[in-house]
């Protein structure tokens, strides 16, 4: 609904159409880090604590980058039983919405 409100010939509404956006994205997804944080702390206690000390929890390690694009990491099923594609999904709709907004004007 905030990206219909978005348009280049109204520059204020815009840039406060994404302050919003980007204010409750940040807020949902601090509450929601902060969830599954405690739910792991509470399911696996020192072991996830000893992980949590090795692995930062949003950017990752610079030296860590090269498993990211190792395909054998993956798993098509894990990806469709976590039910990601929709994630990717939404995120594509959004793309292409914002990109037919700026090429077409509207």
């Amino acid at each position: 609904f905030m990206l219909t409100l978005s348009s280049p010939n109204f520059p204020v509404r815009t840039a406060a159409v994404w302050i919003i956006a980007i204010v409750a994205f940040s807020w949902i997804y601090r509450k929601t880090i902060l969830s599954e944080e405690e739910f792991l702390l509470k399911t696996y206690g020192q072991e996830y604590i000893s992980y949590r000390e090795t692995v930062n929890s949003i950017i990752p390690k610079l030296n860590s980058l090269h498993n990211f694009f190792d395909s054998r990491v993956y798993s098509k099923e894990t990806f469709r039983k976590n039910k990601e594609w929709r994630g990717m999904t939404a995120m594509m709709g959004i793309i292409l919405f914002v990109a037919a907004r700026i090429y077409y004007g509207f």
